[in-house]
């Protein structure tokens, strides 16, 4: 996974489990910058009729971000985005608008501007 925009570009490996059909969990190991992101989501998919392979997702969870510079920051990840799983082959894709609540020292910080940008192989 590629989540880039607003801060530090991070990449990493992630992996997600569907739970049902249209409930899953997502979770992250991301590196760059001196800094270290382990985050999990749950995600809720919807297909998108006429469009196979295709599906819609809204998702949210915590985020912690360990850096060399300074304390453990905490933050909250939403997602609303595309995963698109290749038909016929092992392979699905995904782009999302990640946006993040960071709290720290008493403080707080939006970062609309983040997104992310998955490649994964499908186990089935």
């Amino acid at each position: 996974m590629i989540d880039v925009g607003d801060g530090a570009t991070l990449v990493g490996p992630h992996i997600k489990n569907f739970f049902t059909p249209n409930h899953g969990g997502e979770g992250a190991l991301l590196f760059g910058s001196d800094l270290t992101v382990l985050q999990a989501q749950y995600q809720y998919h919807q297909r998108i009729s006429g469009a196979e392979g295709l599906q819609w997702y809204l998702g949210i969870g915590p985020s912690f971000i360990f850096s060399d510079n300074s304390d453990t920051e905490v933050s909250l990840v939403s997602s609303l985005g595309l995963d698109y799983k290749i038909t016929n082959a092992p392979l699905a894709l995904s782009f999302d608008w990640r946006p993040r609540m960071v709290f720290y020292e008493g403080d707080s910080d939006f970062l609309p501007g983040r997104f992310g940008i998955g490649f994964r192989f499908v186990f089935k």
